[in-house]
């Protein structure tokens, strides 16, 4: 049923937008030889094309698996879920650098950031990037998403947004760009900030501070977010009502900031154990009937 909404779905948007590769057959067909012929089609599939074209292959594959359980013909069902795949990452490419450009031009650009995942530039977030050019590109976009540094100047188009997004960026500017990442809310309180470690989900200061003091970690708020002040687990404070903070002493303090959702680790788990299963439960088929 679910398919058959997205089917309308995908004529409806195709009739009111007027973008599909449908609508571009006769270049499609003007192209030189098959590869030229198959980029001009890449390339011209719209997401409303995508949507329709991806539930008819999925009724017919869901079609097709029905039948080959019921006959246990394992081999053909395999065969099937992987040219199902490649055709849903051949639909897919127009929304990928690759489906504007080569592949070696989008790796040259790849190479040009950072190996592995930097701890992010201890200076106001705008003079990470200067100029537009620096943190747009036309192939990548959002130069943000690969750089990895926490922060950006203006709002970046990204496909899952946190209720506080929309919050921080006031005036199309980020509230605090004027500050690092991290930042003490008084500046001649602290004597000395070091991040000790730092990698995706975990960051790890000391600061030493000659007065009580707040330091905000420009990381959006969110349940599973924990801090540990000085060996103890507490609960961060809420700055500016949307990121991250932890109230300070005078002296050296040991802070943590670790991103922990165990509801996710534990459907990952899951994933990943039932796909072992699958796995396990092929090779036993596979084995029986090949079996004398």
């Amino acid at each position: 049923m679910v398919h058959y909404l997205f089917i309308g779905i995908g004529v409806i948007g195709i009739i009111i937008s007027k973008n599909s590769f449908f609508l571009n057959l006769n270049s499609i067909i003007g192209g030189s030889g098959i590869v030229g012929k198959l980029k001009l089609l890449i390339d011209t599939i719209s997401f409303f094309d995508i949507l329709l074209l991806q539930s008819l292959i999925q009724l017919v594959v869901l079609s097709a698996v029905k039948n080959n359980v019921k006959s246990r013909t394992y081999k053909n069902l395999i065969i099937l879920s992987a040219i199902e795949i490649g055709f849903a990452c051949l639909l897919n490419v127009p929304f990928t650098g690759v489906g504007q450009s080569s592949v070696s031009e989008v790796q040259s650009l790849l190479n040009r950031t950072p190996d592995g995942l930097n701890p992010p530039f201890q200076i106001p977030i705008y003079r990470i990037y200067t100029k537009a050019e620096d943190r747009f590109n036309k192939i990548l976009g959002d130069r943000s998403f690969y750089d990895k540094q926490i922060g950006v100047t203006s709002k970046a188009f990204y496909p899952v947004e946190l209720n506080t997004t929309q919050n921080i960026f006031k005036d199309s500017l980020s509230l605090f760009c004027y500050k690092p990442f991290i930042f003490s809310t008084n500046d001649s309180a602290y004597s000395k900030l070091e991040i000790n470690y730092f990698k995706n989900n975990f960051i790890e200061l000391t600061v030493e501070s000659r007065q009580k003091d707040t330091i905000v970690y420009q990381q959006n708020l969110y349940p599973n977010w924990k801090c540990m002040f000085n060996g103890d687990y507490v609960k961060p404070i809420i700055y500016a009502g949307v990121f991250n903070a932890i109230a300070i002493n005078p002296g050296k303090n040991y802070i943590k900031f670790i991103f922990k959702p165990g509801s996710v680790s534990s459907a990952m788990d899951i994933s990943k154990y039932v796909f072992l299963l699958c796995l396990l439960y092929l090779i036993i088929i596979y084995i029986k009937r090949s079996s004398p």
